[in-house]
């Protein structure tokens, strides 16, 4: 169940990165739906990434007896960034297409 928990937080929290990415950079917005959605998969990624690479917080397995927002903290972060960079690196292909 710890699983599903941290991979719905890490798709939240990137299809706000991706949103966001594609509200402040107009130039690398992948349009409102493929932020979402190539956010959402950032998102994820992210989260695997700095599992992957042990960074503190990330790797230890959340207790969910004890569920404190500190413990969610990596897995959000992670996610926010990893969204924002798939957003963009979408949006800047589907824009370099368009030109």
């Amino acid at each position: 169940m710890e699983g599903t928990i941290v991979i719905a937080i890490q798709l939240a929290a990137g299809s706000v990165g991706g949103t966001v990415i594609g509200s402040i950079l107009k130039n690398l917005s992948p349009g409102p739906a493929a932020g979402l959605v190539a956010g959402s998969a950032g998102g994820v990624m992210g989260g695997m990434l700095l599992q992957q690479f042990g960074v503190a917080g990330v790797t230890r397995p959340i207790d969910m007896q004890a569920l404190e927002t500190a413990m969610l903290l990596p897995h959000i972060a992670g996610g926010v960034m990893g969204g924002a960079v798939l957003a963009a690196i979408t949006g800047a292909i589907k824009n370099s297409a368009e030109a």
